[in-house]
């Protein structure tokens, strides 16, 4: 349902784990822009009687 990738670090240094979670903060924002995109049209909130 969501395209993105799982960023992964390669030397475990602390360096790494900043890139890492620089990467998993860019896929965070791409899962929300789809989830925004696959939104129906119309009211969010159901109206009660």
């Amino acid at each position: 349902r969501f395209d993105f990738q799982v960023p992964v670090g390669s030397n475990g240094d602390a360096w790494d784990r900043v890139v890492v979670r620089k990467e998993e903060i860019i896929q965070s924002a791409r899962i929300i822009e789809q989830a925004l995109e696959q939104m129906p049209e119309g009211e969010v909130r159901a109206k009660v009687p």
